[in-house]
């Protein structure tokens, strides 16, 4: 079928209006909710020493190495001579959770 510019323009501009009066009689609210912790990983030398599986281990090597740019060994790869205080792992569920804490 062949139809005129014109035609599909008044078309697009009839969907576009028919979109928006449905989005103003039917409004879609999102909900998000943040919670504060009540406790930190930096152990008691002030330092958070890491190890891990994750696929996203470039990234984190990537975000600490930031932060060491900023004040210096503050977040460090874990090694034989410091005790890890937090170990990344990915995790596939779906409840609903981006993140957990195991103590």
């Amino acid at each position: 079928m062949h139809f005129k510019k014109s035609v599909l323009k008044n078309h697009l501009l009839y969907s576009i209006i028919t979109l928006m009066a449905i989005a103003m009689l039917f409004p879609i609210t999102a909900f998000a909710q943040a919670y504060v912790q009540t406790w930190d990983l930096v152990d008691s030398g002030k330092h958070l020493d890491y190890d891990g599986n994750s696929t996203y281990m470039s990234y984190i090597n990537t975000g600490a190495a930031t932060w060491n740019a900023y004040k210096s060994g503050v977040i460090r790869k874990d090694s034989a001579f410091v005790v890890e205080d937090v170990y990344v792992s990915d995790v596939n569920a779906s409840n609903g959770w981006a993140g957990m804490n195991i103590f």
